[in-house]
């Protein structure tokens, strides 16, 4: 039954994808419920219809990157991309989790989530300022900590390092109070 579900879901998606929604709504029972967590309630495939005229206004691009089958769900993990009112890309990742009954969809719980596409070069750490390599003594730093200097560094990010040690604790400890301030 689980595969079925899938394969329902897939075909209810593609007619999304190709911007026929009574395609997808014939895959929905009449007393679909559908929660976007944090947002709204949709009662009913009346309320589901009225929605997706007014907010997929061109058909959405999705990128599915896991379907999950198990007994009358499937849960969907992926980014959508779509047009914001104002007719620009808005991108989201989302969470799916899809419930069927005798073939068709009766709930949608959703937890959607609005991202920004980043430029990858902005984030990395050598241009933020940060040190990529080794630290101290040849250690390997993480490559998370930004160390802007060895003082600097040491009192308010603190170096995680491949020994498990942290600079910044040590750095306290030497300092007067330090010590009370890790122990309590």
């Amino acid at each position: 039954m689980s595969e079925k579900n899938k394969a329902i879901l897939e075909e209810a998606n593609a007619a999304i994808a190709e911007g026929n929604n009574e395609g997808f709504l014939s895959f929905c029972a009449d007393d679909t419920h559908w929660t976007f967590v944090g947002d709204k309630t949709l009662k009913g495939k009346e309320a589901v219809r009225q929605w997706m005229a007014t907010t997929y206004i061109e058909p959405p691009n999705f990128m599915v990157a896991n379907l999950i089958a198990e007994g009358d769900f499937v849960t969907a993990l992926g980014d959508i991309t779509m047009k914001d009112e104002d007719g620009k890309a808005a991108h989201y990742s989302y969470c799916d989790i899809w419930r069927f009954r005798g073939g068709k969809i009766v709930e949608l719980r959703a937890f959607v989530i609005k991202t920004e596409v980043k430029d990858e070069t902005s984030s990395s750490p050598s241009s933020l300022g940060g040190v990529k390599g080794k630290g101290e003594g040849g250690k390997v730093l993480n490559p998370l900590t930004f160390p802007l200097s060895p003082d600097l560094t040491s009192a308010f990010l603190g170096w995680q390092t491949t020994s498990g040690s942290s600079a910044r604790a040590d750095s306290m400890r030497s300092q007067p109070g330090g010590e009370s301030l890790l122990n309590g």
